[in-house]
């Protein structure tokens, strides 16, 4: 697959501060593809890519797609399978909704946020980049 013929939506920092209940976010970590479905998602768009009604009909976790027809399903399909291809091996899917015990998984390889007893990503190679430097 071409990444011509690919939508590639536009790449985010790995921050909570990023992520918004109305979306929709795919993190590639590397052994894994993690999608978060937030829970204020438009409910036309749950219909076309999962072919539920609403977020309550959501599965908590699910390891793929359905294969609708419809633009928008395509689209998101298109676009993971592309991931998939640019991969020599096999890799898992797993999407998760908002609230559920596993979505954890997302929020544990956001790199950016930083705790009360640590620093985040970026100041971490500053300091390394400081260290280095001195």
């Amino acid at each position: 697959m071409d990444e011509g013929d690919v939508c590639i939506p536009p790449r985010m920092h790995l921050s909570s501060e990023n992520i918004d209940r109305h979306g929709l976010y795919l993190m590639d970590c590397g052994e894994a593809f993690y999608m978060w479905v937030g829970r204020s998602i438009s409910d036309i768009y749950l219909n076309e890519v999962f072919n539920v009604k609403s977020f309550a009909e959501l599965p908590e976790v699910s390891y793929e797609l359905p294969d609708l027809e419809n633009e928008l399903s395509e689209k998101v399909r298109q676009f993971i399978a592309y991931l998939y291809d640019t991969r020599p091996f096999g890799i898992k899917f797993l999407c998760f909704r908002e609230g559920s015990h596993q979505s954890s998984l997302f929020f544990e390889h956001l790199h950016d946020d930083k705790t009360e007893n640590s620093i985040s990503y970026f100041e971490f190679l500053k300091h390394l980049s400081d260290q280095l430097n001195s």
